[in-house]
């Protein structure tokens, strides 16, 4: 972190910290939390108490307004699934970005994969009843230009014979275009713009492991919420899927079943799971999309993973 932002900090928190009832700062420290990781991040102690500052220069100020009107809105239904945030009014602007501070949560270091995965349906069964038909609007567009692209994609494979009789690893991808092609088929007789515009609601937008606080008191948290738009809820958990591949694949059969019981999902978010699981799709994104192009390891323990879910998906979809 370089001394000018540090400095920006310093005296923004002293005016800051007024506004929260704290007496005015003398001797305060700021500690970076992981900042090649979570750029922009720090933890501020007080006298009193502790707090973390998110800073973001990419954000408008009608986003900043839409990101902590909501989070105000979610912690009046539900104060154990996102920190709690400071409403110090427009205290928080400067002229190159915006401050989110949120109390400080002690965590513990235990990772329970189910209660993440509680922790986001208990978000989305929430998050559906907030309503911003501007950035609803905005968001039904983003996402509907993001599944005209996934849907391209897979139609691309299917009419190309480039993995025909192929294999990945020992994954036989001729398989694997089949059952593209039905899931393809399927979308095309499920899902229309009236179903889009229903199924979208506020997601997180980058629902990965590092985005949850394990807490002492017991509750896990959903941490760094300005990536807040309207979306796909599938989008959420195919990204906490995606990073549990590559952690713990047998815990993924669990976390779907648990994401199910809170906040149920239907045939066709079923549907649009298995397309996006599916390794013929992640390959071809590989090769055109710099998709985990540069990390071979990575990329093997990661198709291992979504292939375990992918099968899991088939059965599931078997049984609905």
């Amino acid at each position: 972190m370089d001394r000018l932002l540090i400095s920006i900090w310093i005296k923004k928190m002293n005016s800051i910290m007024k506004i929260c009832g704290e007496q005015k700062i003398q001797d305060f420290d700021i500690i970076p939390l992981h900042l090649e990781q979570f750029k922009g991040t720090a933890l501020v102690c007080t006298k009193n108490d502790k707090y973390i500052v998110k800073w973001n220069d990419e954000l408008s100020y009608l986003e900043y307004k839409f990101h902590k009107n909501f989070a105000k809105w979610f912690n009046q239904r539900n104060s154990l699934i996102i920190p709690s945030f400071l409403d110090i009014s427009d205290e928080l602007s400067v002229e190159n970005g915006f401050y989110f501070l949120y109390h400080y949560i002690e965590s513990s270091n235990r990772a329970e994969y189910s209660a993440c995965a509680r922790s986001i349906s208990e978000f989305h069964r929430i998050s559906r009843d907030y309503n911003n038909d501007y950035y609803h609007n905005l968001g039904l567009n983003s996402t509907k230009m993001w599944l005209d692209g996934l849907i391209d994609a897979g139609r691309c494979i299917v009419n190309n014979a480039t993995f025909t009789n192929g294999m990945l690893f020992d994954i036989d991808l001729t398989e694997c275009v089949s059952d593209l092609r039905n899931c393809l088929k399927k979308h095309y007789e499920l899902y229309d713009d009236n179903c889009l515009r229903n199924n979208i609601s506020i997601c997180h937008g980058d629902m990965n492991l590092k985005n949850f606080i394990h807490c002492k008191d017991g509750s896990c948290r959903i941490i760094d919420l300005d990536t807040l738009s309207y979306s796909l809820r599938t989008r959420d958990l195919f990204c906490f899927l995606k990073s549990l591949c590559i952690n713990n694949k047998e815990e993924t059969v669990q976390c779907l079943i648990e994401y199910d019981k809170i906040c149920t999902m239907d045939e066709i978010e079923y549907n649009l799971l298995s397309i996006m699981c599916n390794p013929a799709l992640n390959l071809h994104y590989r090769r055109y999309n710099n998709y985990f192009k540069t990390d071979d390891d990575l990329w093997r323990d990661y198709i291992y993973g979504i292939y375990y879910v992918y099968n899991i998906l088939s059965i599931i979809k078997g049984e609905c």
